[in-house]
Order: C-alpha cells, then structure tokens, then sequence
C-alpha cells in the first residue's frame, strides 16, 4: 500500500517534470525586429498589428488597439487625449488582438487616439534609430 502511494506521487511529479520541460521549448509567438524612425511608427502600426479582420458586436473589442508606457517599476496606459512623455529608460507598447509591438529608445512626448500615435518631437528627441519588437502570434 505504501508503496503504491510512493509510486503514484513519483510519477505525479515526473509528469509535471516532463509536462513542464516539454511545452517550455514550444513558442508560440514568432518575434520580428525592426530599427526605424518615429515618423514610421503608425505605418507600422497600421500594417502589423492593427488587426485586418472587422469584428462586429461584442467582438469588437478587437478591432482596437491599447498602448502602455511600460519601465522597471510600473505599467501606466496610455488614455486618449493625454499627452506623456517617454524617457529612454521607459518602453511604449502597443497592444493588438494577436499582436504585441515594443518600442525602446524613444525620448519625446507623445499621445495615442484612435490607434494612431501623435507625436510631438521636442528639443531633447534622440536621432537614434528607434528599436522594435514585434511579437506575432502563430495561434
């Protein structure tokens, strides 16, 4: 009896173990990188991650999209109308139905209405290449 129960729990956490190993090397995104500038985000934006498919009714939640200034202590989304400013230490990310983008080496202020980024550049804008990470869903 006791050996039963040793020998249920033994292979309880080898199937957890070998469960566990086995869907960790499975990705389930492709990920897709690209260096531009500020004046390309929306295109971008427009041809990646908004989604191609019009959703109707309560579905239409997917159609839009969400941004969030994203750094080391906190996540703040980004509201309509509102102006933020992005520091290099800081990522803004934009948020679709299948589709992620992450946008790191901004230094400018900027609002987002209506899956559209407005930019305003300031004096302190960094010409360096913007860096972008798109994560595509393979579902």
């Amino acid at each position: 009896m006791v050996f039963f129960f040793k020998f249920k729990t033994l292979t309880k956490i080898f199937l957890i173990f070998f469960v566990t190993l086995f869907f960790s090397n499975l990705s389930l995104f492709k990920t897709r990188y690209f260096e531009s500038s500020i004046e390309n985000i929306n295109l971008l934006i427009n041809s990646e991650i908004k989604e191609k498919f019009s959703y109707n009714g309560l579905a239409s939640y997917y159609n839009g999209l969400t941004a969030y200034i994203v750094d080391n202590l906190d996540i703040n989304r980004i509201e309509s109308d509102t102006l933020y400013k992005i520091t290099p230490q800081q990522s803004l990310v934009i948020i679709g139905h299948y589709k992620v983008m992450i946008v790191k080496n901004l230094n400018t202020s900027l609002s987002f209405d209506q899956n559209i980024i407005w930019n305003q550049i300031n004096n302190t804008m960094n010409e360096n290449e913007l860096k972008i990470q798109i994560l595509l869903s393979l579902i």
